[in-house]
């Protein structure tokens, strides 16, 4: 029996290991994105997170209608990936 629990563990932690790195990837991609916009947000996927609307809503940089609507989807991944369960999920409990 202790082993399942392990295969588990093990388990989950691979998941939440690809997560983490899909979003991480997914941050980095936005910020290079808006490089090119000369828009620059600080490294980790809070400051996306928290930059990303206000750079959305400022009508005077550089977006195009399109490009507001590709870092809004873009966003909303990010989104997405942050509310996945395996984030919090109880790695050592008995759940």
């Amino acid at each position: 029996m202790q082993q399942f629990g392990f295969r588990r563990t093990f388990a989950l932690h691979r998941v939440r290991s690809r997560l983490v790195s899909s979003r991480t990837q997914l941050a980095n991609q936005i910020r290079g994105l808006l490089t090119e916009y000369r828009i620059v947000l600080p490294q980790h996927v809070s400051q996306v997170r928290r930059g990303l609307p206000l750079i959305l809503e400022d009508a005077t940089n550089e977006l195009t209608a399109f490009s507001r609507r590709l870092f809004a989807s873009l966003y909303d991944e990010l989104l997405s990936l942050d509310d996945y369960p395996w984030f919090s999920f109880p790695v050592l409990g008995h759940s």
